[in-house]
């Protein structure tokens, strides 16, 4: 385990700040930080295997990227990072696709733990991955295996990027995060959109009542 101290502060913009002012001070050369930056080239080498716990039980094993982009278990997928988690229940599985029956319609996810119909999943979708355009324009160009049509709850400038909250179904929760860059379009609150993503961008993940409670709260 790595732990950042006073010397890893040089690195943050509070420290880069501090030190703007001292023509002397080169973070280069700053010796307490050898440590750090050795540390940091080691792990990188390495790319270590991170464990995620909950509650003494282990939830998943992997790299931080695996977890990021492929969690197995809900409480990962809401613990790693920001993720749309919508309820539903499977209606067709092809292989490793499955059709789910979701607030707002059917959407087509991969299907992490071999699912049947019947069965009642999570759906896990990055906001990163949602595609937002006006409506009557397709949110995905004609890539995207899932479309829906969404109300505009609001949006906050975050400066590299757009976070916009959707509303649709019965959920107001749902978010977007469009790249702040030309081309990406006028998305103001209370318009009407289409929002789409990929298939493989949404995972059918074992259904955690505990964690659509912390969704809900």
């Amino acid at each position: 385990m790595l732990l950042g101290g006073p010397p890893c502060q040089s690195y943050s913009v509070a420290g880069r700040a501090r030190n703007a002012g001292n023509p002397k001070y080169d973070i280069n050369e700053d010796e307490r930080l050898s440590l750090y930056k050795e540390s940091a080239t080691v792990l990188g080498k390495l790319q270590p295997w991170v464990a995620v716990f909950r509650d003494g039980r282990i939830e998943q094993v992997a790299s931080p990227e695996t977890l990021y982009e492929e969690p197995q278990r809900a409480f990962v997928a809401h613990f790693i990072g920001e993720n749309n988690l919508l309820a539903g229940t499977v209606t067709h599985t092809d292989g490793d696709i499955c059709t789910v029956e979701a607030d707002g319609g059917a959407v087509n996810a991969f299907d992490v733990q071999g699912s049947a119909p019947g069965d009642a999943v999570l759906l896990a979708i990055r906001p990163e991955r949602v595609g937002v355009a006006p409506e009557g324009v397709s949110a995905d160009t004609g890539h995207y295996a899932n479309e829906l049509v969404a109300d505009v709850a609001d949006v906050v400038f975050i400066g590299d990027h757009l976070r916009v909250r959707l509303k649709f179904g019965e959920r107001d929760d749902f978010i977007a995060k469009i790249p702040n860059i030309v081309g990406h379009g006028s998305v103001l609150p209370r318009d009407t959109v289409r929002i789409g993503w990929a298939t493989l961008d949404c995972r059918a993940l074992p259904p955690d009542p505990s964690i659509l409670q912390t969704e809900d709260e």
